[in-house]
C-alpha cells in the first residue's frame, strides 16, 4: 500500500469514525442535556410537595419519639407500682 493510499484510508476512517461515533454522543448529549432542562422544571413545580413531605416525616418521628418516651414511662411506672 502506497503512502497515499494509506492516508487517504485513514482519513475515510477518521471521518468514519467522526460521524458515526461522535456523532451518537453529540446526540446523546443533546439528549440528555434535554432531559434535565425538562427534569429541573419538574423538579421546581414539585420542591414545596417534598418540603412538606419532610416536615411531615419530622413530625411523624417526633411523635413516635414521644409516644415510645411515654410507653416506657408507663412501663417502668406499672412495673414498680404492682
Amino acid at each position: 500500500m502506497s503512502p497515499a493510499e494509506l492516508e487517504i484510508l485513514r482519513e475515510h476512517i477518521q471521518l468514519t469514525i467522526k460521524e458515526t461515533v461522535n456523532g451518537k454522543i453529540d446526540r446523546m448529549d443533546e439528549k440528555l442535556d434535554a432531559h434535565i432542562k425538562v427534569h429541573e422544571a419538574h423538579l421546581i413545580e414539585v420542591k414545596p410537595i417534598l418540603d412538606a413531605y419532610q416536615g411531615g416525616k419530622v413530625l411523624g418521628d417526633l411523635v413516635k419519639w414521644i409516644a415510645g418516651l411515654g410507653l416506657a414511662v408507663l412501663a417502668i411506672k406499672g412495673w414498680f407500682i404492682r
